[in-house]
């Protein structure tokens, strides 16, 4: 006997467990992980969109302010 095994309570050497990992547990976090990843994907997509969409008024306040400023402008000089 190894001085390094493993004893159980009787003073036998305890059975080592290097059972390999089962094919359906490894099936299962993948599937896990691909749903993971699905969900994330679609919550960062859906981020973008309202990014985008606050973007987009932005841009129309700016085109907004950018034409009513030269028309206050032209007024105040005119009157």
């Amino acid at each position: 006997m190894e001085p390094t095994t493993a004893l159980d309570r009787r003073g036998e050497p305890a059975p080592t467990r290097s059972a390999p990992p089962s094919v359906s547990g490894l099936l299962e976090d993948a599937k896990s992980l691909w749903h993971e990843l699905r969900g994330l994907a679609h919550n960062q997509l859906g981020l973008a969109a309202l990014e985008t969409r606050l973007a987009g008024k932005s841009l129309v306040t700016m085109i907004a302010a950018g034409v009513m400023v030269p028309v206050l402008l032209g007024s105040a000089w005119l009157g």
